[in-house]
């Protein structure tokens, strides 16, 4: 019994004279500091220090008493008061944990939902043996970003048009909702991405658009390196048509991006132009947009991650039969910043 209430003592005297006079005021002032830059009610963070003042200060007291005549008995109620104070600071300790978490903005995710999180890095974009339009090879260095991972349906683009009140790019009925939505020209296109995703969104620029396609390998498609007529909607697939997104799902990259090969070409925001140390003569055509990817009926040979297409912003719509877009947005940094 004697050992018992011995090492109680010893363990709430020697607490207690840590706090002690002078450096327990001092204690109690960078305690209450701590708390309110944490986010803590100055309320709450006075009445948590008080509390453990009471607790400390009764046990200072339990302390002296050991090294005098003991009174066992008052020993025993003391010990129950420090039970009872040490208590009431778990409790105070837990209602300010419970406020900072309350009071915490929510965790944002890296990118919009719909869309996979493309990393950072280096990325080979180009060929040195393709189309001279995808000449010389090259690498380029790209901050993080979202891409969709399929590209905008007719039924997201009726939404953006009942909101924005927004002309229909169809004509006649209303195609089914899981098309990829097409005649849309770039400019309405760029507009639907920015609505769609207010932190950022936008269309992908080619060099995005071939780094979710080729990954860090640099491979030739978002499969591999070797054209499979069951991993996209191109000619070699022998379909009539555009299908509904997502048709294709062997045709995905890693990160889970579908049909960037075939069904539809898609916007980019990128004008058409010479590579670096490439042809210049492609430079007469940057009052065109690139497009990428191929359609349905797009030969393998075109259909791969490097080929470049074009067409005018402000191509007539019947021109754009062909042609959709997906989205794309800067990443989140962890804070919900960029």
């Amino acid at each position: 019994m004697m050992s018992t209430e011995f090492l109680l003592l010893f363990a709430v005297g020697f607490f207690a004279q840590l706090v002690d006079g002078a450096l327990g005021m001092a204690f109690g002032v960078l305690t209450n500091t701590a708390l309110l830059m944490m986010g803590l009610p100055a309320a709450q963070a006075s009445a948590l220090v008080h509390t453990v003042e009471v607790f400390t200060t009764g046990a200072s007291a339990a302390s002296h008493i050991y090294h005098r005549n003991v009174d066992w008995r008052m020993v025993r109620r003391l010990g129950i008061g420090g039970v009872v104070g040490a208590v009431a600071v778990a409790v105070a300790a837990w209602f300010a944990l419970s406020s900072l978490r309350s009071n915490a903005p929510p965790t944002l995710a890296p990118v919009d939902s719909g869309m996979a999180l493309i990393p950072a890095g280096s990325y080979v974009i180009g060929s040195n043996t393709g189309h001279p339009m995808t000449r010389p090879q090259h690498t380029v260095t790209l901050a993080a970003f979202g891409l969709d991972k399929h590209e905008v349906t007719v039924g997201e683009y009726k939404r953006f048009m009942d909101s924005t009140r927004s002309p229909a790019p169809w004509t006649g009925a209303m195609p089914r909702p899981s098309l990829p939505v097409t005649r849309v020209l770039w400019s309405e296109a760029a507009r639907y991405c920015a609505a769609r995703h207010a932190d950022g969104g936008r269309l992908p620029s080619e060099e995005e658009w071939e780094a979710a396609a080729r990954g860090a390998q640099g491979r030739l498609y978002p499969w591999g390196d070797r054209p499979e007529a069951a991993r996209a909607n191109t000619a070699s697939a022998r379909r009539k048509g555009i299908e509904p997104v997502g048709s294709f799902p062997q045709g995905a990259s890693p990160e889970g991006v579908e049909d960037l090969i075939g069904n539809a070409w898609e916007w980019t925001s990128s004008p058409m132009k010479a590579y670096p140390r490439g042809d210049s003569t492609f430079d007469a055509l940057q009052g065109y947009m690139v497009i990428r990817g191929g359609a349905f009926n797009t030969q393998d040979s075109v259909a791969n991650a490097m080929r470049r297409g074009y067409n005018l912003p402000a191509t007539n719509p019947d021109q754009l039969e062909l042609t959709g877009f997906r989205c794309a947005m800067p990443a989140r940094a962890r804070n919900g910043g960029r």
